[in-house]
């Protein structure tokens, strides 16, 4: 009992940093997704000025 009481914790453990760092992935590439977004839209703008 005690055993895979432990063996249970630990796969919740590795279950749940797995889906933190999918988290963590998500946000980076949504973060990165504006960044180029806004980078592209500062572009289109400095085109138009010329």
């Amino acid at each position: 009992m005690f055993k895979a009481n432990r063996f249970f914790r630990r796969d919740c453990g590795i279950e749940m940093s797995r889906r933190r760092q999918r988290q963590h992935l998500g946000d980076l590439s949504s973060h990165l997704l504006r960044d180029i977004g806004m980078t592209i839209r500062v572009s289109d703008r400095h085109w138009r000025d010329r």
